[in-house]
């Protein structure tokens, strides 16, 4: 019985791990980090898709880690 308690809070704790992963992603980092340098890099005439896709790989882990540090704050 305990171990099976054990198991379902280890699930829990999984799937609250993934949603807030999946938060983090979706609001900050796209929102506040990747959103506002891709409609700066449009607006300059920026139409080369693979510029974007570095501007997302740079900036999306950059979201993550601030929004990171500002919840354990």
């Amino acid at each position: 019985f305990p171990c099976s308690l054990w198991i379902r809070n280890l699930k829990f704790i999984e799937t609250l791990t993934f949603r807030y992963k999946l938060i983090v992603k979706y609001k900050t980092a796209y929102y506040s980090f990747y959103l506002p340098v891709a409609l700066a890099l449009l607006l300059a005439g920026v139409r080369s898709k693979p510029t974007f896709q570095t501007a997302e790989e740079i900036l999306l882990p950059m979201g993550e880690f601030f929004q990171i540090q500002v919840s354990s704050s």
